[in-house]
């Protein structure tokens, strides 16, 4: 179960998630108060989100989903019984968009909404009415309620006691009294949660450790969960894990009165996980679903409900993989380049995606231009509290079978807020600046179709404070990639060429003298694989991923100096598989057919 560090405040119980011993703070988010965001909001609701729909901008540049919430509570601005939000990304046909540390919503999603005016123009029949929005602070201007424990919370902070505490401090800051929409009450919720710890038991989860959005399935076995279809929730790494989303009906592959099946969605991270029986009764687990690494899906509904397919790389500019091309004033900036430029290759050196730096461009927007662009923003361009954010754009086609829908990254952006105490490096950064390095690499990271989680010793773990510094990837930052390299490098969709792996300068050791000197064999195997390691390197694991890019098999060596290895492949269905084979310096990757 996860700890919390309460602080007893005049009017609310107020609970700061600690990092060490200071404030933590979202990778690539600043903090914004409450108080700033009730005092700069335009409109702030509670209400649940009832429907979704996408639409283009009306430059055609980017995908925006349009979120209709149907309002309980108004604590400032005029009355309604709807509102719209508008929030970066969603599926269009087959074109998707994927906005790092955007708000993601679910029809379903009930809390707190700080919103401001809208100015962003919809390709849409319907005329924009006075009720759309945005939100204020990006994904810190919601408030997910969390009924089982009572708690509203954002990326940054939770209320305990959300009608007794959390209201009375909007109504305090605002200086209104709120005004009643709907008979909706929150306590509802909450005792339905406490109910339901009599009514479903959950016994455990199998297996307790996995990956999120890479097709991944656990068995949930208890009592009590019902015949009928209803929610598996988990914890979501965007609110560090203390709030629930749930999983798509899709994702749902059995459910029984003892037993439910589910693959693990992109947005899961270590955390508990909460059963909604179809009569909306709600159970939370005592253990923990621990989350390794988690890959960015693209979600999209041809008529039988969303369904998320995970994404992989294609060589687009004919060299392997993508080009970068900085905007002339982000390089003017010094430091910022050679810093973005040691992110990207430590990416490139651990897991072999091959980015290449281009020309300069005079091109400074983030569009749907074909254009890998790296910039400042303009103005107020990024969101309040938002250092810096990364698009992925995707294609789709459909596979062989008329059903299935194969995506790869066609095209990607990065912009950084040029107002941010940014230290370039590549000395470490002072206790009031942020270092650049580590956010572009974690920005990269999504670029590399790599989503959140919640690990301190990962890139890709959601929060990094001002004065630290991470620049290395884990073992986990690396699995995660190379099982996107896998598929990207093996796997033709939509006609799109394969990617080719990255050439890293750090490497020690040439890739064609690691290729000859770490011998696999016998090949066809069965059984057992020997390897042969003749320049006595100091092997440090070997992963072994299926032809889809999945990890089936991760072993770690304690004693990697030995000459001759023995590594147990009976678990291994008959098939072609990929032992990437980790040295202290680099890695080989062999392909081994397994009979």
């Amino acid at each position: 179960m996860k700890n919390f560090t309460l602080k007893t405040a005049v009017i609310a119980v107020f609970i700061t998630f600690l990092y060490g011993n200071k404030l933590w703070s979202q990778s690539t988010l600043i903090e914004v108060s409450i108080e700033s965001q009730i005092s700069n909001s335009d409109v702030i609701v509670e209400g649940k989100v009832v429907d979704k729909s996408t639409f283009w901008d009306t430059n055609g540049e980017n995908i925006y989903t349009l979120n209709r919430i149907e309002v309980s509570k108004v604590f400032k601005g005029e009355s309604s019984n709807y509102i719209e939000l508008i929030t970066e990304g969603g599926t269009i046909g087959l074109q998707a968009q994927h906005v790092s540390h955007s708000l993601r919503l679910q029809p379903g999603d009930l809390g707190v909404f700080m919103l401001a005016k809208n100015e962003i123009g919809l390709q849409r029949q319907a005329t924009p009415q006075n009720n759309t929005f945005k939100a204020y602070s990006a994904i810190q201007g919601f408030y997910k309620y969390n009924a089982s424990g009572d708690i509203a919370v954002n990326p940054f902070s939770g209320y305990k006691g959300i009608s007794n505490n959390f209201y009375k401090i909007i109504e305090d800051n605002s200086g209104n009294p709120y005004q009643r929409m709907t008979a909706f009450d929150v306590n509802e919720a909450i005792n339905k949660s406490v109910s339901g710890r009599n009514a479903m038991t959950i016994g455990s989860i199998s297996p307790s450790v996995s990956t999120a959005g890479t097709g991944d399935v656990i068995t949930i076995t208890g009592t009590g969960f019902g015949s009928a279809i209803g929610a598996v929730g988990f914890s979501n790494s965007d609110f560090g894990g203390f709030a629930f989303s749930d999983a798509l009906e899709s994702q749902i592959m059995s459910w029984s009165n003892t037993e439910i099946q589910v693959q693990v969605p992109d947005f899961a991270g270590t955390g508990d996980i909460r059963i909604t029986r179809d009569d909306t009764t709600v159970i939370t687990s005592s253990e923990e679903l621990i989350i390794d690494y988690a890959h960015i899906n693209a979600s999209v509904d041809i008529g039988t409900g969303q369904i998320a397919y995970p994404t992989q790389h294609v060589d687009v500019n004919g060299e392997g993989g993508y080009t970068w091309q900085m905007y002339t004033g982000f390089k003017n900036v010094a430091g910022a380049e050679d810093a973005f430029n040691r992110a990207a290759e430590t990416w490139g050196c651990g897991t072999k995606i091959n980015w290449k730096q281009g020309a300069d461009t005079s091109i400074n927007t983030i569009a749907d231009d074909g254009v890998n662009i790296v910039r400042f923003d303009v103005g107020s361009e990024l969101p309040n509290g938002v250092l810096g954010r990364c698009t992925s754009r995707f294609s789709g086609c459909f596979a062989p079978d008329g059903v299935t829908i194969n995506w790869y990254v066609a095209e990607l952006d990065i912009v950084f807020d040029d107002g941010v105490n940014w230290n370039y490096g590549p000395a470490s950064p002072l206790s009031s600046q942020f270092d650049f390095e580590s956010v572009a690499l974690h920005e990269l990271g999504h670029g590399r179709q790599m989503g959140h989680v919640i690990n301190t010793n990962t890139i890709m773990h959601f929060s990094l404070s001002n004065g630290e510094e991470s620049r290395s990837l884990s073992d986990n930052d690396i699995d995660g990639g190379l099982e996107v390299d896998t598929r990207s490098s093996t796997n033709p969709v939509c006609g799109q060429p394969l990617t080719t792996a990255f050439s890293c300068a750090r490497l020690s050791v040439d890739d064609e003298t690691l290729d000859q000197n770490l011998v696999v064999y016998p090949n066809p195997s069965k059984g057992e694989i020997y390897i042969k390691n003749t320049l006595n390197l100091n092997l440090q694991s070997i992963n072994v991923y299926d032809v889809n890019g999945r990890l089936v098999l991760n072993n770690r060596i304690n004693n990697g100096v030995n000459t001759n290895m023995v590594l147990n492949i009976s678990q291994l269905t008959s098939g072609m598989y990929f032992f990437k084979i980790n040295t202290e310096d680099a890695f080989v990757t062999k392909k081994i057919v397994v009979l």
